[in-house]
């Protein structure tokens, strides 16, 4: 029986790590009350958001997420590039602020290839209602450690109720 594990190459690792990242993103978001049922500027980064990633120096395309930060903490994030949701945490760390970190597993032909993990931290700006903000990609391959990946910035929408 052959027992090797799938090897991950650099393209494979990056194009994860966007996909974990995107993810990632989406934990800035939190959700609770309605973030339409608040008055402008209070719901803070709580809600969801279509957020647009775009990681630095070209190490994966421009890739677009969906993150609700949720009261209480919870983020989750799903992005257009890759399959799988992202899990992680977030807080406010000031004024119009939040950082949050997210994880997710990657996969290659099915067969899983390690984890991906998003830190980021997200500026709320109340008078626009838009987020912002940088965010580290790590990936971590079976039984090995976090390395680096690459970095990304995002800005993001507040995804609303529409009238039917």
């Amino acid at each position: 029986m052959d027992m090797t594990l799938p090897q991950l190459d650099r393209r494979q690792a990056l194009k994860g790590a966007g996909l974990l990242g995107t993810a990632a993103l989406a934990a800035l978001i939190p959700v609770g009350v309605a973030a339409e049922d608040q008055p402008s500027g209070q719901a803070g980064v709580r809600g969801t958001w279509l957020v647009d990633v775009v990681p630095d120096a070209g190490t994966n395309a421009p890739h677009k997420v969906l993150i609700t930060y949720a009261l209480g903490g919870t983020v989750v994030g799903s992005a257009n590039d890759a399959p799988g949701t992202l899990f992680g945490a977030w807080s406010e760390t000031g004024d119009n602020q939040a950082g949050f970190t997210f994880e997710g597993f990657t996969f290659a032909q099915g067969a899983f290839v390690g984890t991906l993990r998003v830190t980021g931290s997200a500026t709320y700006d109340r008078k626009t209602d838009t987020i912002s903000g940088p965010a580290r990609i790590e990936f971590q391959p079976p039984g090995g450690p976090f390395l680096p990946a690459g970095t990304t910035t995002f800005s993001g929408t507040r995804v609303r109720v529409l009238p039917l």
